[in-house]
């Protein structure tokens, strides 16, 4: 019989090593380094196990965030790092441990749940892909670098006026200063795809004024190709820190994912090769009514009159505005909610009846905080 539950402490090190076996081989370091939020067993622990007489035999970490949105912040959930033992995939387990983290969910103030993958197994539980980037390829040869800037790899001193930075940005996950610090050396993201992080600043005056962090294919590497993970601070600064990384590190090019309401920055590389991506990973609605009051304070900056959410009893969601109401299926809500390119007519009609106050805008889940 199979008991699904939280993990206890001293059990990380048998999901660690689950997950290692999973998703890691010599070239990538160890998922307990690259995850430390979810795999610490000094920190508050939300992921689930899988037990068969007592063995881990699947794991689903999971860990809370909070989301900034202008003046209003968004409780998510982040779910990652799935994986099954292989003598026992193909059982339902995975799909058992959804359910019960389903239940978890329901019990806390979160309202969206973000999953890193987009299996056909997190379609049938409500996920779905969403939002959208602008990917362009930086190959440094059409810019030239300010002579005024000040560029430097990142010092310990530095971190402090990062952070400062990073907090100024109307879009963006919360960043406490002990996080910021360990999510940099972590190398989440970039770990899964052998990059590893460099972390440019540009100062002015003797403070700092943007930083970027990029993942940089390992020196063994043919593939010159970089990807910048994230970045804050003068939104003008950061061609000459992506020409900067070019040239310092003998790249080929660095991939640059741009959300939609990024508009200044858009225009800014709309000259470079490109190409329209979602977000990474997929996202489910928890609780539409609560969604919604945790975004209010967005919405009604933009949106004088009233908008309300229905539930029913097979999960569609009524939305009502002063002048259209429709019913959307769970998938179609997450296209009203965070797709700018929707196409369906009752999605497109509800996104101009509240004036554009939908789709909201939604920081790269492949940044940072990626799990």
């Amino acid at each position: 019989m199979v008991e699904v539950r939280h993990l206890k402490k001293e059990e990380m090190e048998a999901a660690i090593r689950l997950s290692d076996q999973t998703f890691r081989d010599s070239e990538r370091t160890s998922m307990g380094t690259a995850f430390p939020q979810i795999f610490t067993p000094s920190m508050l622990n939300h992921s689930f196990g899988a037990f068969v007489d007592g063995k881990l035999v699947a794991f689903m970490g999971l860990l809370p965030a909070v989301i900034n949105l202008g003046k209003a912040k968004i409780s998510v959930y982040s779910l990652g790092s799935v994986c099954t033992a292989i003598d026992y995939r193909g059982q339902g387990i995975a799909s058992q441990m959804l359910e019960e983290i389903s239940e978890f969910l329901q019990k806390t103030e979160a309202s969206l749940l973000l999953v890193s993958g987009d299996r056909t197994l997190y379609r049938k539980a409500g996920c779905f892909p969403f939002g959208q980037l602008t990917r362009f390829t930086y190959k440094g040869s059409s810019y030239i670098p300010s002579k005024d800037l000040n560029i430097s790899e990142m010092e310990t001193s530095d971190l402090l006026g990062m952070v400062r930075v990073a907090e100024k940005r109307e879009v963006a996950y919360q960043q406490g200063l002990l996080d910021f610090s360990e999510l940099i050396e972590a190398e989440a993201y970039a770990s899964n795809i052998k990059l590893s992080h460099k972390v440019l600043v540009n100062k002015s005056e003797g403070l700092i004024s943007s930083f970027l962090v990029v993942g940089l294919p390992h020196h063994s590497s043919v593939n010159r190709t970089a990807i910048a993970i994230e970045w804050a601070g003068e939104v003008d600064e950061l061609e000459s820190l992506l020409a900067y990384a070019v040239e310092t590190y003998q790249l080929d090019e660095i991939e640059v994912p741009v959300p939609w309401q990024d508009q200044v920055l858009l225009e800014n590389l709309s000259s470079l090769p490109n190409q329209k991506v979602k977000n990474q990973g997929t996202i489910k609605v928890i609780d539409a009514k609560c969604l919604l009051q945790q975004i209010y304070p967005y919405v009604k900056e933009k949106f004088k009159g009233n908008v309300r959410f229905k539930t029913d009893e097979n999960g569609c969601v009524e939305v009502i505005t002063p002048t259209v109401t429709e019913t959307l299926s769970p998938e179609e809500l997450i296209s009203f909610l965070f797709n700018v390119d929707a196409i369906d007519k009752s999605v497109v009609k509800l996104q101009q009846a509240t004036n554009n106050a939908f789709p909201i805008p939604f920081p790269n889940t492949a940044g940072l905080n990626y799990l």
